[in-house]
């Protein structure tokens, strides 16, 4: 996978005295990069610009997440080799471990705009 590319966070969401929502590279807002705008002035909007606000914080953390299950699920097979290749106990983490990865891999993928 790629390295993103775009503005490098912390972001902040921002409402304005006007109800205006927003993200930005400033928590003032003032003096900081807006990311960007949401429309509405309503709880759903303020609960979206908190979203995107986290997005560089949630792909950093998606990508420790991939990170981390591969090495877990290396060192499961190299400390538990006496273990049979079909023991459940083995084989219940290596499959979760495996789809909950997947999924990070697909939400780091759309961030960095690598999926249609």
């Amino acid at each position: 996978m790629s390295e993103f590319k775009g503005t490098p966070g912390p972001w902040f969401a921002i409402v304005a005295a006007d109800g205006e929502t927003y993200v930005s590279t400033s928590s003032a807002g003032f003096d900081g990069r807006t990311i960007a705008e949401v429309l509405g002035d309503d709880d759903e909007s303020d609960e979206n610009v908190n979203l995107i606000a986290a997005a560089p914080d949630l792909l950093d953390a998606c990508e420790m997440l991939v990170a981390t299950t591969a090495t877990y699920s290396a060192m499961l097979r190299v400390l538990f080799p006496h273990l049979p290749e079909n023991s459940d106990v083995i084989t219940a983490a290596l499959a979760t471990a495996a789809m909950e990865s997947a999924k990070a891999k697909k939400a780091i993928a759309k961030a960095l705009g690598e999926q249609p």
